[in-house]
């Protein structure tokens, strides 16, 4: 029913890239990821400042295990909406987990939580970073920073606890 409606939205007002995003997030939602795929990067066609199609985009693409394009997409995301610390956060993490560039991501890490001091989840991706560079007391200084914002939050704690373990 929803697909329907957008696809005549679509028909309608092709040049809104909104209505592009959202028949892209319905199909994204139903695994649809190429078709979520075409969709994004016609918003993206559309209005080069949409961010949110990137975001949805890079997520498409990594659940079809296209981490290259991901990748490049975060990067441009990152030049073309600087303050946004969760491409900046995704970007880091891809580049750590994924191209095996740990000093790339931390800075890239640190960049995220620059942007917003706030998500523990920057603290904890900057933790694993600098343990996976030998530099343990580090990685319990950012341990610890996450936990100061999020208490319970499990992942810290259990990383916290490795890394003191010298693990």
């Amino acid at each position: 029913e929803a697909e329907l409606y957008y696809k005549k939205v679509a028909e309608l007002v092709p040049e809104n890239p909104q209505i592009h995003h959202k028949l892209g997030a319905l199909y994204q939602r139903q695994g649809r990821w190429q078709e979520a795929i075409e969709q994004f990067k016609k918003a993206i066609e559309l209005d080069p400042n949409y961010f949110p199609s990137y975001n949805n985009l890079a997520n498409c693409y990594l659940q079809m295990n296209r981490c290259k394009e991901a990748i490049r997409l975060y990067r441009e995301a990152s030049l073309l909406d600087e303050g946004n610390y969760l491409y900046y956060y995704r970007l880091a993490k891809l580049m750590f987990e994924y191209e095996n560039k740990p000093e790339a991501a931390k800075k890239t890490a640190q960049k995220a939580v620059e942007l917003n001091p706030k998500y523990p989840d920057g603290y904890l991706l900057l933790g694993r970073i600098f343990r996976e560079l030998g530099q343990t007391s580090a990685a319990i200084a950012k341990f610890r920073q996450g936990l100061e914002i999020a208490p319970s939050n499990k992942e810290l704690n259990k990383e916290l606890k490795r890394a003191k373990k010298g693990k």
